[in-house]
């Protein structure tokens, strides 16, 4: 089981989320998840409360130089402000773990696409760099599927396009602290 909770910071808006979920390994390479998550807004002009059901599907590969990438799809059940709606995203990731001292930590980039049935389109698309800073030591992040007992820190800058939102363009600043069980 995962937890996490974050805040995004953009000029109008802070929101925050918490995230529960329950994770299965089949193997090395594959993870699935259910989850449960609630956003709402802490500050800004458009308030919002969102309860989000998740199932996901993680496909993992590493390739050279120790490069780990990850083909994740997400279907997603979402109440927005009482209405409800499904999206669907599919993310690609690259990662590498680092060594430098005693931490171990791990730069990535992502992009990802988005489908909501409130609009019937692709509507949305993200890009991600950030670092995941391993705050207990635990086993590599990038070689086992599975970091158990660890609490990871999330440090990222978010570019996002959406074409049926305003504004249209969103670059945000986040923090996200993942504690695994």
């Amino acid at each position: 089981m995962s937890a996490l909770t974050k805040a995004e910071e953009t000029k109008e808006n802070l929101e925050g989320a918490v995230r529960v979920s329950l994770d299965y390994l089949p193997n090395k390479r594959v993870i699935l998840r259910n989850g449960y998550g609630y956003g709402f807004s802490l500050t800004g002009k458009d308030p919002f409360k969102e309860h989000r059901i998740m199932f996901e599907q993680t496909f993992r590969q590493p390739i050279p130089l120790d490069i780990l990438v990850s083909d994740r799809n997400r279907e997603e059940i979402r109440i927005v402000n009482g209405e409800t709606s499904v999206r669907y995203r599919n993310r690609l990731t690259l990662e590498r773990e680092f060594h430098i001292g005693r931490f171990a930590p791990v730069p990535y980039g992502s992009a990802e696409v988005f489908y909501d049935s409130r609009f019937d389109t692709w509507n949305r698309n993200r890009l991600n760099v950030g670092v995941q800073i391993p705050l207990k030591r635990g086993f590599p992040l990038v070689r086992l599927v599975d970091p158990k007992r660890q609490v990871i820190l999330d440090l990222y800058f978010s570019r996002q396009n959406d074409s049926r939102s305003s504004p249209t363009h969103v670059q945000a600043v986040g923090i996200a602290a993942n504690i695994y069980f």
